[in-house]
């Protein structure tokens, strides 16, 4: 309706929306949830990274971190990029302090496999990816050197999953794009083309992060209009 009426509409794209891999290997891990980190590469260009939940589903995955970066996903997706995350699983330790960390725990007169061994550090679930992509040689605990103790902590700090689209507007929290605000009056939310003629909320080209940005931008832009509408009313009626 309001592009009928003459305003320009940004295309709209789903946002704060969980994010869909085709690899395989998520399937295994879904249901699994951590406190981590997530890093968005467009193009194999490092973007943003968010900290939080990590949700593992049978889609790809979801959770707080996810969300916080889905937007600039979503938008380079649009646009036909490549994108994919690594994922940092102990956020909370830097490379040299989980290096030391695990080097501690090793026992080389066990022959312990090293499957079993990282049970005592990451979910079981995602043990098996982590030796996948570190390409560690080591069978058990005992084979473990620096160099093979290397490959696993970049594993864990840089699991990677290629994301190739969102679970879309249906489960989206809220969308980009809507009516471009260039065309709006901030002050009173009136069309700069239709006199008499109010926006508030979504409908307009903005949206915020997670954590209450979008419905206090509803609210406000609501009151403004409203406000607005109320003074034009009280000038006609005296």
């Amino acid at each position: 309706m309001a592009q009928a009426l003459g305003h320009t509409i940004v295309e709209p794209t789903p946002s704060l929306v969980q994010l869909v891999s085709d690899e395989r290997w998520v399937q295994g891990c879904a249901g699994v949830k951590i406190a981590g980190s997530a890093t968005l590469y467009v193009n194999n260009k490092a973007q943003l990274t968010k900290e939080g939940d990590l949700l593992f589903t049978r889609y790809g995955i979801s959770g707080l971190a996810i969300l916080d970066l889905s937007r600039e996903a979503s938008l380079a997706l649009k646009q036909g990029a490549a994108c994919h995350l690594t994922l940092d699983l102990m956020p909370h330790y830097t490379k040299a302090q989980l290096g030391t960390l695990l080097k501690r725990h090793i026992d080389t007169t066990r022959n312990r496999k090293l499957s079993r061994w990282l049970h005592g550090f990451l979910n079981k679930k995602l043990v098996p990816i982590i030796l996948q992509q570190s390409h560690c040689k080591a069978k058990a605990e005992k084979d473990l050197n620096t160099k093979e103790l290397n490959r696993l902590v970049h594993a864990i700090k840089h699991l990677k999953l290629t994301i190739c689209d969102t679970k879309g507007f249906k489960h989206a929290e809220v969308a980009t794009g809507g009516i471009n605000t260039h065309e709006i009056d901030a002050q009173t939310m009136c069309s700069k083309l239709i006199d008499g003629l109010y926006f508030a909320g979504e409908i307009v080209d903005v949206d915020g992060e997670r954590g209450g940005f979008n419905f206090h931008w509803a609210w406000s832009s609501g009151i403004r209009a409203a406000e607005a509408i109320a003074s034009r009313y009280d000038k006609k009626k005296g």
